[in-house]
């Protein structure tokens, strides 16, 4: 139940990003076709910031749709979703030591 909520938290979270950061490309592509004339107009800390959410936003599509692949039914039918962590066995088997006699 506890890691449904998690789940449930971050995809919560990354459709707030998605919705919330979407960047106007326009804006984006031109101010990168001429970086020296954007940083003039608009100034170095709005670019920054630009680009900074651009980034996060992109980072959002792409944690986005890696949730919507491992949610998938496929995935939860297989056994192998965040949902249900797959079982830790040890790397080897200990053995006994034999003594000699």
């Amino acid at each position: 139940m506890k890691s449904a909520i998690r789940v449930g938290s971050v995809v919560l979270a990354d459709v707030a990003v998605i919705g919330t950061l979407y960047p106007d490309w326009s804006s984006v592509t031109a101010g990168m076709r001429e970086p020296g004339a954007w940083i003039e107009r608009t100034g170095a800390d709005t670019v920054v910031g630009t680009l900074a959410a651009t980034g996060l936003w992109v980072v959002s599509v792409w944690l986005g749709l890696a949730l919507l692949v491992a949610l998938s039914p496929a995935s939860l039918a297989s056994g192998s979703s965040p949902l249900r962590p797959p079982r830790w066995r040890p790397p080897f088997r200990r053995r006994p030591v034999r003594r000699a006699q």
